[in-house]
């Protein structure tokens, strides 16, 4: 679209209807679980965790033919991988507490695997608007830490150390979701038009059947 005096104006009145503009340097992340967290306030994560990503959802489907072109067919999700970058400070804190983490997953010593309920935490993220209110939120369940990276040196000295951790989770639960009678209003709907497309497959089946016998002879 071609950029306009009007557009623009377009444009300024949409996002001043919205709330403003997102800003990506506001947000806050939890971590829940006292058998995680030991004695560590878990206000100390959100202050040094320099970035963070709300995992994004991908469909997985395949193609099913009845008539002519393939139709994509949903068969269930995945989630994206969640990942921090944390600031390290100079007891390196957040260093100790990601590798007692994960040896509190597997055993460096015995190689055994903890019980799931012993190591996964429910991880918080909040997206957070100009005065500090929550506008966006979803929760990472039954999480734990799957990769922690290295720390690397280099020679300049206004370089501050950072650390990457990539966590593993059962699913993402969005507080932002409508509520239970528009859910249900939506799982109706869908009824109805999975009803429909029924309908129309078993007639296409006859419809061929009938063909076929022609072609055969077949009665």
């Amino acid at each position: 679209m071609a950029i306009t005096e009007n557009s623009i104006e377009t444009l300024k009145s949409t996002v001043k209807s919205h709330g403003g503009f997102s800003k990506s340097n506001l947000f806050k992340v939890n971590i829940f679980g006292k058998h995680i967290l030991g004695g560590n306030d878990p206000r100390d994560f959100s202050a040094l965790a320099q970035s963070v990503n709300i995992p994004g959802k991908q469909l997985q489907s395949f193609a099913y033919s009845p008539y002519r072109n393939p139709v994509e067919v949903p068969t269930g999700y995945i989630n994206d991988e969640l990942n921090m970058s944390f600031i390290l400070t100079n007891d390196y804190f957040v260093k100790k507490f990601f590798d007692k983490w994960t040896q509190l997953i597997v055993d460096p010593t015995s190689y055994l695997i903890s019980y799931p309920e012993d190591y996964r935490a429910d991880i918080n993220i909040q997206q957070l608007g100009p005065e500090g209110e929550v506008i966006y939120e979803v929760t990472a369940t039954e999480a734990f830490p799957k990769s922690v990276k290295g720390v690397d040196f280099t020679s300049e000295q206004t370089q501050i150390n950072t650390i990457d951790v990539t966590f593993a989770f059962t699913d993402i639960i969005d507080k932002n979701q409508e509520t239970l009678a528009q859910q249900q209003a939506y799982r109706d709907q869908a009824g109805i038009a999975s009803d429909q497309l029924k309908k129309a497959a078993q007639a296409g089946g006859q419809f061929f059947k009938r063909g076929l016998n022609f072609l055969t002879g077949g009665n």
